[in-house]
């Protein structure tokens, strides 16, 4: 998940995701700031991101990820398979359902 500490929708999203974790147990999910790193860190804790360790987050103080993935709206989220196939990638806020029958 690519996202911005400060978005709304990312926040929402963010919400959803630790809401229905259960939903995410074979996954790994990792969160990609690119913003401020402080920024970042205020999020992860607010969160409590911590508690769930199929949760990674880091920055992208360089931008790579939003270019690489071609990032229009956030928060983007890009699901792989196992074995490191893109499955799918969504643009903007959506629904817990999709993203987890993406990973199926």
């Amino acid at each position: 998940m690519i996202f911005d500490p400060n978005c709304d929708h990312c926040q929402r999203e963010t919400d959803s995701i630790i809401t229905h974790i259960n939903k995410f147990k074979k996954a790994q999910i990792i969160m990609v700031a690119y913003l401020g790193h402080g920024d970042m860190l205020d999020f992860y804790h607010y969160y409590k991101i911590a508690k769930y360790p199929i949760i990674t987050m880091g920055s992208d103080p360089k931008y790579f990820f939003p270019t690489f993935y071609q990032v229009h709206n956030l928060p983007a989220i890009i699901v792989y398979d196992k074995k490191g196939k893109l499955k799918e990638s969504f643009d903007g806020t959506v629904s817990i359902n999709k993203i987890a029958a993406a990973l199926n």
